[in-house]
């Protein structure tokens, strides 16, 4: 019976090794899914941190360009009232002037005739 035994050792030795191998090898894939969830839920979390960023800098960029074309606007309209003021302003003054010129020319005639 001794021999028997002795027969059976290595098979029981490398079959409790192989059990050890793969106890071994269950440990490190459940720490590798561990580390795997762990790395998802970072990368996650990062992301929506920089969607936040991206959603604030949109809204502040849409802020800044609606504040840009109101003020562009109120110069628009305050450009356009000063030139219809001058349009205005020239539209009188021209006759007038137009008057003076005349005038001058008069009297520039009449002191060249004396």
């Amino acid at each position: 019976m001794d021999g028997s035994l002795t027969a059976h050792a290595p098979t029981d030795t490398l079959t409790a090794r192989v059990g050890d191998y793969r106890d071994r090898i269950a440990r490190l894939s459940d720490k590798l899914c561990v580390l795997h969830e762990g790395l998802d839920h970072d990368r996650n979390t990062r992301f929506e941190y920089l969607q936040g960023k991206m959603r604030q800098l949109d809204e502040r960029l849409t802020a800044s360009q609606d504040s840009g074309a109101k003020k562009i606007s109120v110069l628009k309209q305050q450009l356009i009232a000063v030139h219809h003021d001058l349009t205005k302003n020239v539209r009188i003054a021209y006759p007038w002037n137009k008057q003076n010129t005349m005038r001058s020319l008069k009297l520039t005639r009449l002191c060249r005739q004396r």
